[in-house]
């Protein structure tokens, strides 16, 4: 049922991201990879609060990594985000990801939504928090549709960073919580939990 599809990586930051739109669900969705590469993994580890908007007056604050990689390549996303909307007017239009792509799917949102008025669908799967306090995270879930939602799985140590920062929204957490796990081990499991997101994984190779 998908009459669309294409799939495009940029050259800035190994961002990799990707179209769909289905004419019987009457969805348009574009979707962002997690981190794979050694460059998207040194782009997690820079969780340094800074302005969404270099000219804002309010008290927006992001993830360094996860911003820059974003308005490096943002235009690209958001005017085929836009040309697909004006052409599927009456579709649903939903931004997903998993992990990394997950933080890309949140900011690509916000961004949409920045330059059309319009509030988009937001579901991702293991994204880390990347919004630097709770304003930011309410203007970000004023974003979004209501029906927008971000998985967990309870197992995961990757949703539970960064110290400080938040979601956009609650999470939901899916799996079965093991008590006795500790940190180390969930770190040592980290493919096991962060990659367990069963049905939900349709999502995230888009």
């Amino acid at each position: 049922n998908f009459v669309d599809k294409s799939s495009t990586t940029t050259g800035r930051d190994d961002f990799q991201w990707s179209y769909l739109v289905d004419e019987e669900d009457k969805c348009v969705y574009i979707g962002f990879q997690g981190s794979r590469s050694p460059l998207d993994y040194l782009i997690d580890c820079l969780p340094f609060k800074v302005k969404l908007y270099k000219n804002q007056e309010n008290n927006f604050r992001v993830h360094f990594g996860y911003k820059k990689v974003w308005k490096e390549n943002n235009d690209t996303v958001e005017n085929k985000a836009l040309e697909l909307m004006n052409h599927y007017s009456s579709y649903k239009l939903i931004f997903a990801g998993h992990s990394y792509g997950g933080c890309m799917a949140q900011l690509a949102c916000e961004d949409y939504h920045y330059r059309s008025g319009k509030k988009p669908t937001l579901v991702t799967f293991g994204a880390p928090k990347m919004l630097a306090n709770k304003k930011t995270r309410d203007y970000f879930r004023s974003c979004i549709e209501g029906d927008s939602v971000q998985y967990e799985n309870i197992n995961d140590p990757m949703p539970k960073l960064f110290l400080g920062f938040y979601h956009t929204l609650e999470t939901i957490k899916v799996g079965v919580s093991n008590k006795k796990l500790l940190w180390i081990q969930m770190f040592v499991n980290t493919v096991k939990y962060h990659c367990s997101y069963k049905d939900a994984a349709t999502f995230i190779d888009l």
